[in-house]
């Protein structure tokens, strides 16, 4: 046999032995499922790793090395920030979790958009913890005094420090509450893993032990952002050779207390956009390398593309076109764009150029190859006050891939997009971009710190860009022609997700079946002057409706959780570039569905099932602009805002569509689409209550109210009027009434009884067998009860009166922390009898909603719930539920 060959063959046996035997190590093991958000630690020296983080923030190393799949077992894509489930071998020495390699990943709840709309204010409420380890030799260096000034400046306000140089960088829109932050020096428990290994999750979870025994539990998880800065001894540890980590798309960053770390302010602000969801700036192909950029290792404000992708700045609008593209920038003609520095907040935060280079038709078509550019000119002052002279002054370029990009934020959350610096050029010279046919002249000074910029495309050589256009600012000569945007070549193949030196951006899952759409629109034709040529193909901006959908959206039942299942089964044009909830109404209308939600900003889906669209119970994450209209809210990740095109079933009522009574209003929600929950929560709890209404979330304005009573009716398209259907039922403490209403079956007894007291005391002491409701009513002279073991569902039954116990156990709702039996004293923007649905829908929609407190109401057993602008300190009351907002 020949010799080469027997040594693979011997090292092949080698392999799949050494192999096998740690399958059966780890089957030995113990395994169990690990449930969270997947998070990386930045970090790239030596290498970065995954975590799992639970509920309560505490973290599960992933084994080092571990690189999730691109896509889970359903097809649906695995990004930092999805919420998963793996079954993990833990290592008890480390802690870590060893994936079972024969179980699968399954994603359960999709990223959290990271982005913000533009002019969108994030205020963080950070709380470092300064760690000092004196029992293991590892004494802190700084006192609280000290981070307070590193953070807020010397004056601890805000107006110096590290807040100075957030605000001057984002124009304000991303700052550090300075009245919320708070430093605490705590000497938290020192074990082996962190002395040894200096294990980032370890240093957190002991760190987070020590702060909750301090000031709680509840005000702990106050704060949005945490960040542990360890003793100085630690920057010299063979195991910590690093300034500085966070949690991509979480909430955590570690800082070393060195001239790196927490002294230099930079990496302070790297390590929290992190958490946003950003990564590193490269250069070269080397991460890190971009020095114009604090996401590298600049000390300087973040580049265009970050500072887009944070939703701090946007495009210069080059006419009516926010991206530059080849149907605006004809070949050989040099286009004049004034283009302010970044640090200054001029002209709605526009100041830079967008470019998408489609005239390379091969190479845009690739999604392996595409790219898009980013220009920029940087002056140093303020924010990039100590920016280098290969940046400053000149105009800066920086390439990114476009499959990321275009999809941002809604397609790929999270996913790295390799942000890359190409170079830069000053006054009176030109970077030739070969590889884009695009050279980029730096004409000169057209004011202070605003420079003329000529950009033009190319067939061969930049000596073809003699031409030059007037800045289109500067009264542009009229259009002499009409003509729609050319179509992108049919020959192009359909791009697929690119790969990515991090977790590669997976394949889109593919739709469930779904009925036929409407045929696409046609875009609306843009002024350009004629051209000799063919123009190159272009992105097809996102159409317009030809005919538009009537303003019909159908009754709000609330957010609403869902999953891989599909609470609403059967997808309507799903990521539809248009998408609102008229629009998902209509098409839900069309193919015959009464029920519909939209998910995700552009996801509609349609189904007939209003017990399943809403069984996994409200969710507190919808909170996504919908691509059709970004004032109006689509859903969130895994998080179904679901509506119903009929007036919703509210057991004990009979509903009336169309009509409305005017008038004998008992408590009114002023121009508050009112869920009809809410309403039979109020009129079910009141004696003088015999009817209420709701509006259409489609209907302009309206006040839903409470009345005496349900006659005379006029017509009042979009309003539905409810009347109750048996009024005569009393009120019993410790029970929500329902009138009109009963549960088949579930019965633990039927008999006689001589009062509703009396029921309800025989359900009471039933407790242990399980009672959670009972009927009433008379049957042949008698007043009959049935004790249920079910509640619910609940159907129309005209002469029963229904007592449901009412359940003091706080229920968790995605999106908020809770803390139960806990309440923030004060600081209500609004009180009121509401539903949970409904609550969270309005501490949704109101941006100084930081928080929700709950609790019920024995006496009359409706829910009362107050929306609360702060959360922190909170105190010890039974009986509530009291939510932060994440």
């Amino acid at each position: 046999m020949n010799k080469k060959l027997l040594l693979l063959l011997i090292r092949a046996f080698v392999i799949v032995f050494v192999t096998a035997a740690e399958v059966v190590r780890c089957q030995q093991q113990p395994s169990r499922q690990i449930n969270g958000k997947l998070l990386y630690l930045t970090v790239s020296e030596p290498a970065g790793q995954w975590l799992i983080a639970d509920n309560n923030g505490g973290l599960t190393p992933l084994r080092s090395g571990y690189t999730p799949p691109n896509i889970d077992v359903n097809g649906t894509r695995v990004l930092p920030g999805s919420v998963v489930s793996l079954e993990c071998f833990i290592d008890d020495a480390t802690g870590e979790c060893n994936p079972n390699g024969l179980a699968p990943l399954f994603v359960t709840a999709r990223p959290t958009i990271p982005a913000v709309a533009p002019d969108t204010i994030i205020s963080m409420n950070l709380l470092v913890l300064v760690l000092d380890y004196p029992a293991c030799g590892y004494t802190a260096s700084l006192t609280e005094k000290d981070v307070r000034s590193i953070y807020l400046g010397p004056n601890q306000d805000g107006n110096g420090g590290v807040a100075q140089k957030y605000a001057q960088c984002s124009y304000g829109k991303f700052t550090i509450n300075a009245k919320t932050f708070r430093a605490m020096l705590l000497q938290p428990k020192c074990t082996t893993p962190i002395t040894a290994s200096c294990s980032p999750w370890a240093i957190a979870a002991t760190a987070d032990v020590a702060a909750k025994a301090r000031i709680g539990i509840a005000s702990f998880a106050s704060y949005s952002h945490v960040t542990y800065v360890l003793p100085p001894g630690f920057s010299s540890h063979s195991e910590c050779p690093w300034a500085g980590l966070a949690t991509l798309a979480g909430k955590l960053t570690w800082l070393q207390t060195s001239s790196y770390g927490i002294y230099r302010w930079a990496t302070i602000m790297q390590e929290n956009i992190h958490n946003f969801g950003l990564w590193h700036s490269w250069r070269n192909g080397v991460e890190y390398g971009d020095e114009s950029s604090a996401m590298g290792r600049g000390n300087a404000c973040p580049n265009a593309v970050e500072i887009s992708r944070m939703g701090w700045a946007r495009p210069i609008m080059v006419g009516t076109a926010s991206e530059v593209d080849g149907s605006v920038m004809d070949r050989g003609v040099r286009l004049s764009i004034d283009v302010p520095a970044t640090y200054m907040n001029t002209t709605g935060s526009r100041n830079y150029i967008k470019i998408i280079p489609n005239w390379l038709i091969d190479v845009y078509n690739n999604p392996n190859m595409a790219k898009n550019l980013y220009i920029s000119v940087r002056v140093a002052k303020n924010g990039d006050a100590d920016l280098g002279a290969e940046y400053a002054s000149k105009v800066n370029v920086h390439e990114v891939n476009a499959t990321v990009d275009n999809g941002y934020p809604y397609l790929l959350p999270n996913a790295e997009c390799k942000i890359q610096f190409l170079g830069s050029v000053g006054v009176n010279s030109q970077l030739d971009l070969n590889n884009y046919k695009l050279v980029v002249f730096a004409v000169s000074w057209a004011a202070t710190d605003i420079m003329r910029v000529n950009i033009c495309r190319y067939q061969t050589s930049s000596a073809e860009c003699r031409q030059q256009t007037p800045p289109p600012n500067s009264s542009p000569p009229p259009p002499t022609t009409l003509r729609p945007p050319p179509p992108k070549p049919n020959s192009s193949p359909p791009p697929k997700w690119p790969p990515s030196p991090r977790p590669s951006p997976p394949p889109s899952r593919p739709p469930p079946p779904r009925p036929p759409s409407p045929p696409p629109p046609t875009p609306s034709p843009t002024l350009k002057r004629p051209s000799p040529r063919p123009p190159p193909p272009r992105r097809p901006p996102p159409p317009t409706l030809s005919n538009p959908p009537p303003p019909i959206e159908g009754y709000p039942l609330g957010c609403f959780v869902d999953d891989a299942s599909r609470k609403i089964p059967y997808s309507l044009n799903s990521d539809y570039p248009v998408m609102t909830p008229a629009l998902c109404a209509s098409l839900a209308k069309g193919a015959g569905y009464t029920i519909y939600g939209v998910q995700y900003g552009g996801e509609c889906f349609g189904g007939t099932d209003i017990a399943r669209a809403t069984s996994l119970g409200p969710s507190g994450n919808c909170n996504m602009d919908c691509t059709g209209d970004p004032s109006q809210k689509c859903g969130g990740g895994w998080a179904n805002n679901v509506y119903i095109l009929t007036c919703p079933p509210v057991p004990g009522y009979t509903a009336a569509a169309g009509v409305n009574h005017l008038g004998d209003d008992i408590k009114c929600d002023n121009d508050t689409k009112m869920y009809a929950e809410t309403a039979a929560i109020r009129c079910s709890s009141d004696p003088n209550c015999q009817a209420f209404n709701i509006y259409d979330s489609g209907v302009g304005s309206g006040s839903s109210c409470t009345k005496r009573v349900s006659v005379p009716q006029i017509p009042a398209p979009g309003v539905c009027l409810y009347t109750k259907t048996l009024p005569g039922c009393s009120l019993i403490a410790g029970y929500t009434l329902t009138p009109g209403a009963d549960h088949s079956g579930d019965n633990i007894t039927c008999s006689t009884v001589s009062a509703l007291t009396n029921a309800a005391k025989l359900c009471s002491a039933s407790s242990a067998a399980g009672c959670k409701a009972f009927n009433l009513l008379s049957k042949n002279g008698n007043l009959m009860s049935c004790l249920k073991s079910v509640a619910g569902p609940l159907s129309n039954a005209a002469d029963v009166c229904y007592y449901t116990k009412i359940n003091t156990t706080c229920p968790q709702v995605p999106g908020y922390n809770l803390a139960a039996g806990q309440d923030h004293n004060g600081d209500s923007l609004y009180c009121d009898s509401l539903s949970l649905t409904d609550t969270i829908s309005r501490c949704a929609s109101n941006d100084r909603c930081l928080g929700i407190s709950t609790w019920w109401n024995v006496t009359t057993g409706a829910l009362q719930a107050c929306l609360k602008s702060t959360i922190n300190p909170t105190i010890t009351k039974q009986g509530t539920c009291f939510y932060a907002k994440l």
